[in-house]
């Protein structure tokens, strides 16, 4: 499609959604993150969306630039348009319009090539920062991935030396050794060696706090 009155930029509904958002994912770590499946498509709808224009329609965009301004100006049009066509030819045609507003609605004088390159880098860089974020975000997805399995893991591996305690020294001494304060808690082995469950007719009636610990003297 060479013309730029047709020309329709690629729809970006989860781009949409999170705009005006997605900033504070930057800078905060502990911000609810985006889904991961948000992010990949994200990617994908400025991806889809940063293609760049034909050749037709950057010769397009050069000519509704220079329209405002006086040819006067141009010692020499043709190489004029030709540069300016080879910078919007780098970006997406809807960039490109609102590049040329921008610059008609801030320039007096026709802008230099310098210029014309500068407005369509700022449109890039806006069009792309939600990419980067979403990066980012993806990034923040897989270290907090890795951490929770860290935590699993570790987890995992305590439950399995509290089952192996339980099972060497009886869930009852195990228990009452886990009741004691930290502060005064001794190693396992010893307290096992000394340790007695309190007398009763019925044991099951035992509360576990009434467990005592017996040290040898």
């Amino acid at each position: 499609m060479n013309d730029l009155t047709e020309y329709r930029p690629p729809a970006m509904p989860t781009v949409d959604r999170y705009r005006g958002k997605l900033s504070l994912f930057e800078d905060r770590r502990d911000w609810v993150l985006p889904s991961v499946e948000d992010c990949h498509a994200m990617i994908a709808e400025i991806d889809r969306a940063m293609v760049p224009a034909s050749p037709q329609q950057a010769a397009g965009l050069a000519k509704r630039l220079i329209g405002p301004y006086r040819k006067t100006d141009l010692v020499d049009p043709a190489m004029y348009l030709g540069y300016v066509a080879e910078l919007f030819a780098e970006a997406p045609v809807d960039l490109g319009k609102e590049a040329v507003k921008e610059l008609v609605r801030t320039s007096k004088w026709l802008p230099s090539p310098a210029e014309v390159a500068e407005a369509l880098a700022a449109e890039k860089s806006t069009r792309r920062a939600p990419r980067l974020i979403a990066e980012i975000c993806l990034k923040e997805h897989s270290r907090r991935a890795k951490e929770q399995a860290e935590r699993d893991r570790r987890d995992q591996e305590y439950r399995e030396w509290v089952e192996v305690r339980k099972a060497r020294y009886g869930e009852a001494c195990y228990d009452a050794w886990q009741a004691i304060p930290i502060s005064k808690r001794p190693a396992l082995d010893e307290f096992a060696a000394a340790w007695q469950p309190v007398r009763s007719e019925d044991p099951s009636t035992v509360p576990l706090h009434q467990a005592i610990w017996e040290p040898e003297s």
